[in-house]
């Protein structure tokens, strides 16, 4: 445990953290690992990541918060998001190469969340983001999430209970433009297949 600790410590910012899970494999399989069970095991998928990178972000002085953003026949998507000098950014382990985290540049939580909308599409090219949730705090968890052998699926489903908002009118929808092929490349280009969502 120690170690991890000295692990965690090592990582001095942001960005070191960023740069950690785009080092890590992306873990396909439908649980949820601590982060200690992460760095043990060395894998890990977005909400993994975002855990991991929230419990890390909390040594360096931020808020341990997560945002989920909901898609429309696609995998939703768990951010670590952080404040500095007054702007958000984002911390985030994903299956694609265009939806990790992003540098504190946004006024607001949503303007980081639309800078996600162009690069969140599913493998048939059709833009998928529709929502996004109010922060959820990981301090209302119960003590030991940082390290337990146990399964935090529960985490997910508190996402459930918090206000969602919407990312573009319904009506939009249709007027959509699909990916690119070129986009679609260099997003999926180093992809789990195993990880990636199966569009209807």
């Amino acid at each position: 445990m120690m170690e991890f600790d000295r692990f965690l410590t090592a990582l001095k910012t942001e960005g070191d953290i960023q740069s950690y899970l785009d080092t890590l494999p992306y873990n396909p399989v439908a649980e949820t690992k601590s982060p200690f069970q992460v760095y043990l095991r060395k894998n890990a998928h977005c909400m993994e990541g975002a855990i991991f990178a929230a419990l890390a972000l909390s040594k360096l002085g931020h808020k341990p918060r997560l945002i989920w953003m909901d898609a429309e026949d696609d995998d939703g998507h768990a951010l670590a998001i952080f404040k500095k000098d007054g702007l958000w950014g984002s911390i985030a382990k994903s299956n694609t190469s265009l939806l990790r985290g992003r540098d504190p540049i946004y006024k607001t939580l949503r303007e980081l969340i639309i800078s996600y909308f162009e690069f969140y599409f599913n493998t048939k090219g059709v833009k998928s983001l529709r929502s996004y949730t109010a922060p959820l705090s990981l301090g209302k968890l119960s003590n030991g999430w940082e390290t337990t052998e146990g399964d935090l699926s529960y985490v997910g489903d508190m996402f459930d209970g918090l206000k969602h908002y919407p990312v573009i009118p319904r009506r939009t929808k249709k007027v959509l433009t699909l990916a690119s092929k070129d986009v679609m490349h260099a997003c999926f280009f180093c992809s789990d297949e195993k990880g990636l969502y199966k569009p209807s």
